[in-house]
């Protein structure tokens, strides 16, 4: 998760880096999640607690599954990579992250390993609470934070880089 989530992110931003910096309004807005706020990232964790292992699990819960594991940690880190690079970028090229909204339609739950009931409990108790207090948001007021971050024109104004966005 943290390869796929993590590298694999500052792999391509960094194939790329060149040719946005070159662009008129370079922009690179990175998907994050509010799960970063599980997160625990370190340098002695990454080389000690098998982060980069696929059989990494010691932060794994029945409940959450890897979303208060890796995953968290994966989020955290793209958040952090996007703060870092806002510093080094040239020419008005900006770096943002964001959490992507949470819809009925996602399939954010299909790795949590529940039983029947819990599963029910949390699909639609839990459910219908998170869109009551606003974690869930409707399928039409689900894009616009992604769509805001990667197109409005005041976001290419200078002090903005390196923000996240919810």
């Amino acid at each position: 998760c943290f390869q796929v989530n993590y590298l694999s992110t500052v792999l391509l931003t960094s194939l790329m880096l060149e040719r946005i910096e070159r662009s008129d309004a370079g922009r690179i807005v990175h998907i994050s999640a509010k799960a970063h706020d599980w997160g625990k990232v370190s340098a002695e964790a990454i080389r000690t607690d098998k982060m980069l292992s696929p059989d990494f699990v010691a932060r794994q819960s029945m409940f959450m599954g890897n979303l208060g594991g890796s995953y968290a940690d994966s989020k955290l880190a793209q958040i952090m990579f996007s703060a870092a690079l806002a510093r080094r970028l040239r020419n008005g090229t900006v770096s943002l992250s964001l959490h992507p909204a949470i819809n009925t339609q996602t399939m954010l739950t299909r790795d949590f390993k529940m039983n029947p009931v819990l599963d029910f409990a949390f699909k639609r108790v839990a459910g219908f609470i998170l869109r009551g207090v606003g974690f869930f948001q409707s399928d039409e007021d689900a894009p616009k934070t992604q769509i805001h971050v990667s197109t409005h024109p005041s976001l290419q104004a200078a002090g903005v880089s390196g923000r996240y966005f919810s």
